[in-house]
């Protein structure tokens, strides 16, 4: 409980940190894609991290990048929320981050899931928050907090039981995610 507390304590105090001066009046938080993506999720491409960040993509529509994990240290992946999906090199994370231009970028997971380099990086393009804790389970717990989704934390523990019961699965994306290249800015004021 006294963990619980914790976590909601400095989460509530990072969230509302980052949206001084840059929220409107209720929070504008979870806009519609018309006005733009308010989120972007990033975290790594391990099948905990991933369900968590695809079941917050399903319930409020915010795109995913998935960084570098095992054998793909350099190829990174884009998620749309429409079910659009391409690999990207690392090189590329301060473009699609630009190209999304998110409110804000939610980094899912500690050190192991979401490395400090690409924290760094996203911070100086836009504001950040990292819901980090000692498992994923207590990040969804988090999360569900901040978006106000009661039915998050059921909802990736069920996900998960059937996955390692079932194994995962690959889908088939028909719709490629294409990039246009655009030029880096260093920092975004």
């Amino acid at each position: 409980m006294k963990t619980r507390k914790t976590i909601w304590s400095c989460m509530m105090a990072a969230f509302l940190f980052a949206f001084t001066g840059n929220a409107k009046a209720d929070f504008g938080l979870f806009s519609s894609e018309e006005e733009g993506y308010s989120i972007v999720i990033v975290t790594s491409n391990f099948h905990k991290s991933r369900i968590l960040a695809e079941l917050i993509q399903h319930n409020e529509g915010h795109p995913i990048i998935l960084l570098p994990t095992g054998e793909n240290k350099d190829t990174m992946f884009a998620l749309g929320p429409e079910g659009q999906a391409t690999k990207f090199d690392k090189t590329k994370f301060a473009h699609w981050l630009q190209r999304l231009d998110p409110k804000l970028v939610m980094f899912l997971g500690d050190e192991r899931f979401a490395s400090d380099e690409y924290v760094k990086e996203a911070a100086k393009l836009y504001p950040i928050t990292r819901v980090a804790a000692k498992d994923m389970d207590e990040v969804a717990e988090a999360v569900a907090v901040l978006i106000d989704d009661d039915d998050l934390v059921e909802q990736y523990q069920e996900m998960r039981k059937r996955v390692d019961a079932e194994g995962r699965f690959i889908p088939k994306h028909d719709k490629v995610w294409e990039i246009e290249e655009t030029e880096v800015v260093e920092e975004k004021k």
